[in-house]
């Protein structure tokens, strides 16, 4: 078990359970805790659209560890300099907004899933594109590996 309850998160996805959650929009640590006591899967901590900064988002990412709620956070942006302070939270997840295309992600996972690295891989003389622009690579740094292994990470 993690302490981020993204185990029992991604369990419960694998298995096509219905994965219940709610959004969270309130400062107040206290909602997210009410939520996890409650039985939720997950919170949905929303720093887009709401006054929610990197330490009031810290209080919601511990008010749920004592329960099993996973909390994921949405970020204003996907501007490396605003993700990397969330990454240091261990949320179960970030949501990043502002994905154009499904294309786009469909490309992005298919060459994580099989280089198990975000990076471009050169291979045989070849470099195959991850679609993942070359500024966004320091943002997924602590959370993804390179292929062939000069990093330890891995990807949800």
């Amino acid at each position: 078990m993690t302490i981020n309850h993204v185990d029992h998160f991604r369990a419960r996805i694998a298995s096509g359970q219905p994965c219940i959650g709610t959004g969270i929009t309130f400062s107040d640590p206290a909602i997210s805790e009410l939520v996890g006591d409650a039985g939720y899967d997950f919170t949905w901590i929303d720093m887009e659209h709401c006054p929610i900064d990197v330490p009031i988002a810290l209080g919601h990412v511990m008010a749920v560890r004592g329960t099993g709620c996973a909390p994921l956070i949405r970020v204003p942006s996907g501007d490396p300099d605003t993700i990397k302070p969330i990454l240091e939270l261990h949320p179960a997840g970030i949501v990043v907004p502002q994905i154009r295309t499904a294309d786009e992600v469909k490309q992005i996972v298919a060459h994580v899933e099989e280089f198990d690295s975000i990076e471009d891989v050169k291979e045989d003389g070849d470099t195959r594109r991850s679609g993942l622009k070359p500024e966004h690579l320091d943002v997924f740094d602590c959370a993804f590996k390179p292929y062939r292994g000069e990093r330890s990470i891995h990807y949800m």
